[in-house]
């Protein structure tokens, strides 16, 4: 996305993917509102970028979102998804991990590439991507605090949701929720004539 000389509201701005939003686009040549109540973690995050100019907001004050509800009510809006639905899934992947998560690279061994392949020869390659990973963290290292910048991620299994419409990319040692077993328990389930119900248990 060109972001040269356009204006990123940043929400939450002080920390975590706020300010990793906010300094990423102050570098790439756009111009930042970033807001929040943390007054000295807004300071960190301007620190060292002129494009970015910081608002103590309380979002708790009704005359203050009254005020943004506004200014949003009245501009424009230009959002654009992070990636084209054309997009190589592999690049799809890339993208995510670069603009959300900070990272510098994806990798993969040959058998999941060769799956990437594979699923865009069957026709899935338009379908967005949903990254499974862990939730404490930008990387796949739980332990690894605050806004890491520059890791790599790598992804150790990619899954197709065909009915969902989107492709699962399983990264780092994460467990997902199982699914349906081979035969759904409501094959077992039996309604009879005079309304009870069997097999729920």
């Amino acid at each position: 996305m060109e972001a040269r000389d356009k204006v990123c509201f940043a929400v939450g701005a002080a920390s975590g993917l706020g300010r990793l939003a906010a300094q990423r686009w102050a570098r790439a040549g756009g111009i930042v509102a970033a807001v929040d109540i943390d007054e000295d973690g807004l300071r960190e995050t301007a620190a060292g970028f002129d494009s970015i100019r910081t608002w103590h907001l309380d979002v708790t004050n009704r005359h203050e979102v009254d005020a943004v509800v506004k200014t949003i009510e009245t501009r424009p809006s230009d959002f654009q998804p992070l990636y084209p639905d054309n997009m190589p899934l592999w690049d799809k992947t890339r993208t995510i991990a670069q603009e959300i998560y900070g990272a510098e690279e994806i990798t993969a061994d040959k058998a999941v590439k060769d799956k990437f392949a594979e699923l865009e020869k069957q026709g899935f390659g338009n379908l967005p991507i949903c990254v499974a990973k862990t939730q404490y963290s930008f990387t796949t290292d739980p332990n690894a605090k605050g806004v890491p910048l520059g890791h790599t991620i790598p992804i150790r299994e990619i899954r197709l949701s065909a009915g969902a419409e989107f492709v699962v990319v399983i990264c780092g040692d994460i467990m997902t929720m199982p699914g349906l077993p081979r035969v759904p328990a409501a094959n077992n389930i039996e309604l009879a004539a005079d309304g009870r119900i069997s097999g729920l248990f």
